[in-house]
């Protein structure tokens, strides 16, 4: 993993290392995006394993809106790395909707909701509202089971 000992507890540097590894385990060495290939099943827990982690930091150490304070910014989860792994997720979740994978739908949905939750301070929680109402209008088969119930 990563050698320097500052750079395993700088969350900057770790969001950039997350993000090369998430992006390496979309994508195989043809280029071919794993949810459309055979091999899907296998990648998809590893995209979702490394996404975890960076949730996690995330939650731990929040974005902040820029300030032009770099040495106050270092110590937080880049808001730009919550983002792309926000809509990043929210995309896998709407390939899983159009193979009609309702279950991997809903868990990548809500996955992309709480990254997005992560930069309230920061947007005011427009990508939040934003992801949840286009979640909302996915017709998921578990999403109509409960609310018929």
């Amino acid at each position: 993993m990563i050698a320097a000992t500052d750079a395993q507890s700088d969350p900057t540097v770790l969001s950039r290392w997350l993000r090369v590894a998430y992006m390496i385990c979309t994508e195989d060495a043809t280029g071919e995006d794993h949810l459309q290939a055979a091999s899907t099943v296998d990648t998809l827990p590893k995209q979702e394993i490394i996404a975890a982690h960076a949730l996690s930091l995330a939650q731990q150490y929040p974005p902040l809106a820029p300030t032009g304070a770099d040495s106050l910014e270092s110590s937080h989860y880049p808001a730009e790395e919550v983002e792309y792994f926000a809509t990043s997720i929210f995309n896998r979740a709407i390939d899983a909707y159009c193979v009609s994978d309702d279950e991997t739908c809903q868990r990548l949905a809500e996955l992309a909701v709480e990254f997005a939750k992560c930069l309230e301070n920061v947007d005011g929680g427009d990508l939040s509202e934003a992801l949840i109402e286009r979640r909302a209008s996915l017709r998921l088969a578990s999403a109509v089971d409960v609310a018929k119930t």
